[in-house]
């Protein structure tokens, strides 16, 4: 829909063109729009950069979410779970997904929520472990407070890194 041409569709008459306003990125050796065939490898690429992180955010989350706020056995299993999938790099633990499942396209998206997503849900649960003994009355008049105290230490850290510069950089 938003390339202008079709990405196979070859001319003979247009081989290696330079760029032009009808092909503004040129030709190739087989006439072929180069703009086109860049949109068209792209949709790819971008629904998988938007697609996995956005999975392993919403699974992570809620994974962690439900730990912390059951505690207990759920949380300590989905702890273990965490830690075992951190345990393993990216690219074993996406060569062993890869293995298991099948390679394709789906199959990448599984790969890559399964390996981001145990960072979001150690976050999650970590955050609504600092919340549970806050009650939701409560939280409404300590809300600030709490925003107050993570902007202290945001302030802090940044403070401590410009500190730590080694000399001669930046």
């Amino acid at each position: 829909v938003i390339a202008p041409y079709d990405p196979v569709e070859q001319s003979l008459l247009a081989v290696n063109e330079a760029p032009t306003a009808e092909h503004w990125l040129g030709t190739d050796q087989f006439g072929r729009d180069v703009l086109t065939r860049i949109i068209y490898g792209a949709r790819t690429s971008l629904v998988l950069g938007l697609l996995s992180p956005a999975l392993a955010a919403l699974i992570g989350t809620a994974l962690g979410l439900a730990g912390g706020y059951f505690g207990g056995w759920p949380d300590r299993l989905l702890g273990r779970v965490v830690d075992l999938l951190l345990a393993f790099p990216a690219l074993l633990l996406g060569i062993l997904v890869a293995a298991v499942l099948s390679s394709g396209f789906w199959s990448m998206v599984a790969v890559l929520t399964i390996a981001f997503a145990p960072r979001f849900a150690r976050i999650a649960r970590d955050i609504s472990k600092e919340f549970e003994h806050i009650s939701p009355e409560d939280l409404q008049t300590r809300l600030p407070e709490i925003t107050a105290d993570s902007a202290e230490a945001r302030d802090a850290v940044a403070l401590r890194a410009e500190k730590a510069r080694p000399i001669g950089r930046g």
